[in-house]
Formats: structure tokens, C-alpha cells, sequence
């Protein structure tokens, strides 16, 4: 069980999680048009440091004159975010479907030597969430793999009525230890004797 707060200010936190969050993949010029794709992502965690958070809304919030200059060296054009997948969708490989893919079905397995690393976090590429009932979000799973940036501005605007709840201290703290981790990650390669 992950334990969960609700914030009562106006800021995005590390550890907030919102829901249907869209990601523009790319955007493309055909014949003097622009194609935009996006990808929606049921819920998202987001995993950018608190302390630039705290500065990019302090900067965001502070009351200037409308010709005074915002001085932009602590304002953040994005946040870190790491997509949470349903876990029944995630067991059974289809959670990426919409998109077009079709993941492998390692966990599809009901074999407690299989799950029990997944669900216990030992599993370095994954981080696995079970909320409470009163938080009203299903089990999910994190594919660190899979992190993206999201504007800020846009948070801000969907805050409102997309953010779910946020993960409190210090459970936040270990999933974005377990990303950089993750993304620090040295492969080796095979040496053959």
C-alpha cells in the first residue's frame, strides 16, 4: 500500500498524479499543414524535483507589474513524468494497445516467484503502486522506460480537475530514487572466453 496526500496549495508537487494527460509525440508539416500526434495517458506521476518545483512556482505565483520583467532562470518549461499503467492491462501485455503495441506478457503468469518481485519493487525497471480505496485509482504499474516531459503550463491548466492525489513523503522520494537508478543504469556488454 502506498500512502497518499491531498495538498492544499496551489503548486504541482513531486509525486502529484494526474490523470488523462496528454503528450504531443510529435508534430509533423504535410503540404503547408501541421499534423500534431498526441498520446493520452490515463495517469501520470510526476517525478521532477520538489525544490525546482517549489522555485518554478514561487516564480509562477509572484505578484509584478505587467511590465515587469520575469526573470526566468528558475522557471521550469517542463516536468519529468513516468506513465502508470493499469496493472490488469499491464499482466496481460495489452496496456499500450491504443498505441498500437503490444508488450510482452511476462507477468501474465499467476506464479507468486513471478509477481511477488514486480509487486515488492524489486523489479528495477518497474515500480508497482496499490492505492487505497478512498484514493479511487486501480493498481498501477510505472515503466520508468517509458518517461516523457510535460509542459508545466499545461499542468497548471489541467490541475484543477485532472490531479488525482499526490504521494507523500517519503514513498515520493523512493520512486524517483528508483528512476534515477534506473536511468543510471550501466549495460555491459557479453564478453565471450
Amino acid at each position: 500500500m502506498i500512502k497518499t496526500i491531498r495538498h492544499e496549495d496551489d503548486q504541482i508537487h513531486q509525486g502529484d498524479i494526474f490523470r488523462d494527460v496528454e503528450c504531443i509525440e510529435r508534430a509533423d508539416e504535410k503540404n503547408g499543414q501541421i499534423l500534431i500526434s498526441k498520446i493520452s495517458y490515463p495517469y501520470v506521476i510526476i517525478l521532477s524535483q520538489e525544490c525546482d518545483l517549489r522555485a518554478d512556482f514561487e516564480v509562477r505565483s509572484a505578484e509584478r507589474d505587467e511590465d515587469q520583467m520575469l526573470y526566468a532562470d528558475k522557471l521550469l518549461a517542463s516536468a519529468l513524468a513516468v506513465p502508470l499503467y493499469n496493472y490488469t492491462h499491464f499482466q496481460a501485455g495489452n496496456h499500450l494497445e491504443s498505441l498500437g503495441y503490444s508488450m510482452s506478457s511476462a507477468f501474465t503468469t499467476k506464479k507468486r516467484s513471478v509477481l511477488d518481485p514486480l509487486e515488492h519493487n524489486e523489479v528495477p525497471r518497474y515500480h508497482y503502486f496499490r492505492f487505497t480505496r478512498e484514493d479511487a485509482i486501480v493498481d498501477c504499474v510505472a515503466d520508468f522506460k517509458h518517461f516523457f516531459t510535460v509542459s508545466l503550463s499545461y499542468l497548471y491548466e489541467i490541475k484543477d480537475e485532472h490531479k488525482q492525489v499526490s504521494i507523500d513523503i517519503p514513498f515520493r522520494e523512493r520512486i524517483s530514487q528508483r528512476l534515477a537508478n534506473y536511468l543510471s543504469r550501466i549495460g555491459l556488454p557479453v564478453i565471450n572466453a
